[in-house]
């Protein structure tokens, strides 16, 4: 589609979503060290 309005609602749409997807990750990141740390030193 061409219209701008529904360009700019899913651009819009795909940051958010990149932004939790990044924000996911920055959490799950931490806590497979944790698990890895616990399996390794039980």
């Amino acid at each position: 589609m061409q219209d701008s309005v529904v360009l700019d609602a899913v651009n819009e749409i795909e940051s958010l979503t990149n932004g939790f997807a990044r924000k996911i990750w920055q959490k799950i990141m931490p806590l497979e060290s944790v698990v890895a740390n616990r399996e390794a030193h039980p």
